[in-house]
């Protein structure tokens, strides 16, 4: 039997009931699409879409490794006492940093194309038979490459704003009454800066490999039985010297013409009778020429400061008690400081040096 109710929501709805043996109603069974309906589990919410979780990478440490990259413009080199500029790994080339020529038993400094100057790393000198690195013009410093000081009168080479270390250029040793360059530390080498020779017991000035000359830093000069330094051209500076005086017999360096001063290679004084060298104006320093002290009525010609030595130019003598003008290594000329001996071995003959050099050398008798 089939009847009609009207549910809450106001639709009709048909509903057929099978009587068993009474008039009691069947209850309402659900078709079969609602049954499908409330059996399909719910729709799974949306998630969003996680990315996969970043793994943190472990810092390695680095500072145990050498570095190769080339250290900052105006570094020092990291090893004690060392005022060099560094190149890598914050060393100088002496002390590892930089790379060595590529030529086989080549021991220089790698400049162009992993050569050194000598072997076609970068440009030579264009002076005649020179190796050297060009520094300006063309040249190397050594024949006439570099800045000259913008003092008037003064022909040493410029260290900074254009002037040599006693016209204000560069740094001085910080010891009071010294004018020489300072190396490291505010001091120059003679008064604790620089490097000191690695050899026991001794106190020379290092040359390369953390040694001074005579315990095997640097190289000898080429020349057959000649045990000095090599300074240019593979040879010490009596035989390296490129423009030797025209005159036979004369080892001088020429200064003019191919010759020496004494033998007319330079102008002299023009005041009649004086025979001096010409500084500027064409007179010698005692004329007119040159620079004169800066001390209020003093004519005499300046040697450091702007000042002549009675007014605090140039240095004293080193020698205890005496109060004369050092001429060269800390000396005056009784001292040693003159060039006052000529030497009269066979492979040194006509050298005129100091005194003070001869003893270091052995040449001399104290």
């Amino acid at each position: 039997m089939a009847r009609e109710y009207v549910g809450s929501s106001g639709e009709s709805k048909a509903e057929s009931s099978v009587s068993s043996g009474g008039d009691t109603p069947d209850k309402a069974q659900p078709s079969s699409a609602e049954e499908e309906e409330a059996a399909a589990p719910p729709p799974p919410k949306k998630q969003r879409k996680q990315s996969p979780a970043k793994t943190a990478k472990p810092k390695t440490k680095t500072s145990s490794k050498t570095s190769t990259k080339p250290a900052k413009s105006g570094t020092k080199c990291s090893h004690d006492n060392c005022c060099k500029k560094a190149l890598q790994g914050g060393n100088c080339f002496e002390h590892g940093g930089g790379y060595k020529c590529s030529e086989e038993g080549c021991s220089k400094q790698a400049k162009v194309k992993g050569n050194c100057v000598a072997h076609s790393g970068g440009n030579k000198c264009s002076h005649p038979d020179c190796t050297k690195q060009v520094r300006a013009r063309g040249l190397c410093i050594a024949h006439g490459g570099a800045e000259l000081c913008s003092f008037k009168g003064c022909s040493k080479r410029a260290q900074s704003k254009g002037k040599c270390i006693e016209h204000g250029g560069g740094k001085k040793c910080s010891k009071r009454g010294c004018v020489k360059q300072a190396v490291s530390k505010g001091l120059c080498f003679e008064h604790g800066g620089g490097s000191k020779c690695s050899h026991e017991g001794c106190t020379k000035q290092v040359r390369a490999n953390g040694v001074c000359f005579e315990h095997g830093g640097g190289k000898p000069c080429s020349v057959d039985g000649c045990g000095y330094q090599a300074v240019t051209k593979g040879m010490c500076y009596n035989h390296g010297r490129s423009d030797p005086c025209g005159h036979l017999g004369c080892l001088r360096v020429a200064e003019a013409n191919g010759f020496c001063f004494e033998h007319g290679g330079a102008r002299q004084c023009s005041v009649e009778g004086c025979t001096k060298r010409a500084h500027a104006k064409g007179v010698c320093a005692a004329h007119g020429g040159g620079i004169e002290c800066s001390h209020r009525g003093c004519v005499k010609q300046a040697l450091a400061k702007g000042k002549c030595f009675e007014h605090g130019g140039g240095t004293k003598c080193e020698r205890e008690g005496c109060e004369k003008r050092a001429v060269s290594v800390g000396l005056c000329g009784e001292h040693g400081g003159t060039v006052i001996f000529h030497a009269d071995t066979e492979d040194a003959k006509g050298w005129r040096i100091t005194k003070a050099l001869a003893l270091r050398m052995g040449m001399a008798d104290a």
